[in-house]
């Protein structure tokens, strides 16, 4: 009698065949099977990833508006200077103001004007919608694709949006105008586009002097006079209705008031200093000015500060990302902006979003497992420094990491992590 196995060796090779093409037709109707369903969880996925960052972005945008409403302090500033700019009282007039007076460059002022027509509770609900209308702008900007840079993803950017809520809960109750600086920077590549979007560009970053700082990369790409020139121009065309209205075509009055009235912060109102060395304030300035035992009240200490800020981050960015595309570049200058600003309060380090959300979406993209986890890791920490850590998270702990500019140190992580995206990637840019 043969046994079982002997019965089974001597089937026909036609029916093993058979049996093999069976299973496999079995193996591919069940894979055929799961794809449909694959693709509709995968679907679904998106469009919840994709609810929660609108349900994020209506919430901040809400937050910005109601911010301002109900405080929006610097912007009041702009409103009152608007207000009685008319009457003829001069914006850098200390006497009136105090040092909350107006402190930015004068050709800065002809775009508020328009709001002192208006009665503060409107100017404040408009100012409003504007800043959430850039931040809308921004996400947009971000999810669509940055210039050649992939879209990111809705799950990275609600992540890094809730890491950074104190600086968007900042930038409402001051009612500041990073958010609209920043949506011109990241909807109008100033190396791309004409010189007319440049020059407007130029202008929303002149807000402080030393904001200007991302320009560097534009100026080195294109005709150096042309654009130095037409920028300078355009800056004293502005400065026109402040030279003749409110000082009456005398230059040294208003060089000596504007220049006074950018260090009157460091005076104290009702037993309160908004200076430079305060927790708020977390660039390399400040750090400089804290740590090194220079004088935050004396001017020309101020400047060495700030000067050798500029100099340090701004050469070594341009040296150490000039292989770097194009536009890798430009994030990466917008995102050094924060560090070399002498008043780097919280809502300035937004400029470091760009960045956060491009680095951790391309970290994501990385082939290799392992690089992929420890590079969106390192993003996430930064983010961390950046955004959630503050004196009301943390507590003491978290003023004295305040006190020791951690926001700078995490947005000099984030860069320098950055870089080494793009070690052997040429496509960018």
């Amino acid at each position: 009698m043969p046994t079982r196995n002997a019965k089974g060796a001597g089937r026909s090779p036609k029916k093993k065949a058979k049996r093999s093409e069976e299973s496999e037709a079995r193996r591919s109707s069940g894979a055929e099977a799961k794809r449909p369903a694959r693709a509709a969880s995968g679907l679904l996925r998106r469009r919840i990833e994709f609810g929660v960052l609108v349900a994020i972005v209506v919430w901040y945008a809400v937050v910005l508006i109601t911010r301002t409403v109900a405080r929006g302090d610097d912007f009041q500033v702009f409103y009152r200077v608007a207000q009685r700019f008319w009457d003829g009282v001069r914006p850098y007039d200390q006497v009136t103001y105090g040092n909350m007076v107006f402190k930015y460059p004068p050709w800065i002022l002809p775009f508020f004007l328009p709001f002192g027509f208006l009665d503060l509770a409107t100017a404040k609900v408009l100012w409003g919608f504007v800043e959430a209308a850039s931040l809308v702008a921004i996400v947009t900007r971000l999810h669509r694709g940055f210039g050649d840079f992939p879209g990111v993803r809705p799950a990275v950017q609600s992540l890094f949006l809730l890491m950074l809520f104190a600086l968007f809960g900042s930038h409402g109750m001051t009612g500041q105008i990073t958010l609209v600086a920043l949506a011109l920077a990241v909807w109008a590549d100033p190396v791309r586009s004409s010189f007319r979007r440049f020059f407007f560009l130029s202008v929303a970053l002149s807000a402080k002097l030393t904001s200007l700082f991302p320009m560097i990369h534009a100026v080195r790409r294109k005709k150096i006079f042309a654009t130095t020139v037409g920028v300078g121009l355009l800056f004293v065309l502005l400065s026109l209705p402040i030279y003749f209205k409110s000082y009456g075509g005398h230059y040294g009055s208003l060089r000596d008031e504007w220049t006074s009235a950018m260090f009157s912060g460091t005076q104290d109102v009702n037993s309160v200093r908004i200076g430079f060395t305060t927790r708020e304030v977390q660039g390399l300035p400040s750090f400089l000015l804290r740590k090194g035992g220079l004088d935050e009240r004396q001017p020309v200490h101020v400047l060495f500060a700030t000067f050798l800020s500029l100099v340090a981050i701004g050469g070594a960015w341009a040296w150490f990302g000039r292989r770097l595309p194009p536009l890798a570049q430009w994030i990466g200058w917008l995102a050094l902006l924060p560090a070399v600003q002498p008043l780097a309060w919280f809502h300035v380090f937004l400029f470091v979003y760009p960045l956060l959300v491009l680095g951790a979406e391309i970290a994501i993209r990385e082939n290799r497992r392992e690089t992929r986890r420890w590079r969106f890791a390192g993003f996430v920490a930064c983010g961390l420094l950046v955004g959630a850590i503050t004196a009301k998270t943390m507590g003491p702990l978290g003023s004295e990491l305040e006190l020791a500019s951690v926001k700078l140190w995490g947005t000099l992580g984030a860069v320098g992590l950055f870089m080494t995206l793009f070690r052997d990637r040429k496509e960018i840019g």
